[in-house]
């Protein structure tokens, strides 16, 4: 899966994009009901989106404005446009488990996902996977269709941290929804134990986008992020913060109560495993 800015080398005239543009307005313009409308001012406001879409099915425009309108539809039936970062509980942000990070050394931001904080909680599954593409919607938009990294660090990761569904929903939504917009993904100091779950786990990556994968340790990682732009679980001397939390946020405790309608029993079940892990709450 290339980055979108290899886009000109495909077509370098740009026609195809006024074309799918065309096609998509005739099929908004039937069926306007199955859009948000602020999505489709979204992409008709950055061409980029058109493109995206365009290389992804090889120029091949009417593949091209299937998916666009699949990926459109996908959008208004989770409200991504309308997610903000209030809408997800404290500890989301506070475990500094997933966030967006300084970028790398050809300037494209960074999302890490910490993987040794990732705990199969069914009750929470569904909120946690529209926390990953609030997060990765909002990076997705920020690199503008010139390339973003996706970083997972396996430091002190273990087998029980491994979720294949939630592995299986990533590697789907970056495929289907934000296609050619990460540059690379990165794994970070991935342990012998874990070796043949990562194999299963690329096994579940399209061919063509398998050469986005990249291995690194402590020490190679600064090949491609320079030491002030890491965090400091990394050895890097990046001050900027990985786990403030936004204002408005819930805990998970009044979020589960109040929003998931949960009850006592399995409220109290959840609020202690997030207090194992003692989070320093700082609020924006």
């Amino acid at each position: 899966m290339p980055t979108l800015n290899c886009y000109y080398e495909y077509d370098k005239s740009g026609h195809l994009v006024p074309e799918l543009e065309d096609k998509f307005n005739k099929e908004f313009e039937a069926n306007p009901k199955d859009y948000d409308l602020e999505d489709v001012k979204l992409i008709r406001s950055q061409k980029w989106y058109f493109m995206r879409f365009i290389l992804n099915n090889y120029m091949n425009t009417e593949k091209a404005l299937i998916q666009l309108s699949t990926f459109l539809k996908w959008r208004k039936s989770i409200g991504l446009t309308k997610l903000v970062d209030s809408d997800f509980p404290i500890e989301f942000y506070s475990l500094g488990a997933l966030f967006e990070y300084p970028a790398d050394k050809n300037g494209n931001p960074c999302l890490y996902i910490r993987v040794k904080f990732v705990k199969r909680i069914p009750e929470l599954m569904e909120i946690l996977k529209l926390f990953f593409l609030h997060r990765m919607n909002k990076i997705d938009e920020q690199s503008q269709g010139f390339g973003w990294v996706l970083i997972f660090d396996f430091t002190g990761a273990t087998i029980t941290n491994c979720d294949f569904e939630l592995v299986n929903f990533l590697i789907n939504a970056m495929c289907e929804y934000f296609p050619c917009g990460v540059d690379y993904i990165l794994t970070y100091e991935l342990p012998w134990i874990l070796n043949a779950v990562w194999k299963i786990i690329r096994a579940c990556i399209p061919e063509h986008s398998k050469n986005l994968v990249k291995c690194c340790d402590r020490k190679s990682i600064r090949e491609h992020i320079d030491e002030e732009n890491l965090p400091d679980f990394m050895a890097g001397s990046c001050k900027q913060r990985y786990n403030e939390v936004p204002k408005g946020c819930l805990s998970t405790e009044d979020f589960s109560r109040d929003v998931l309608g949960l009850n006592c029993k399995q409220v109290k079940s959840l609020q202690k495993f997030m207090d194992k892990f003692k989070p320093d709450v700082i609020v924006n």
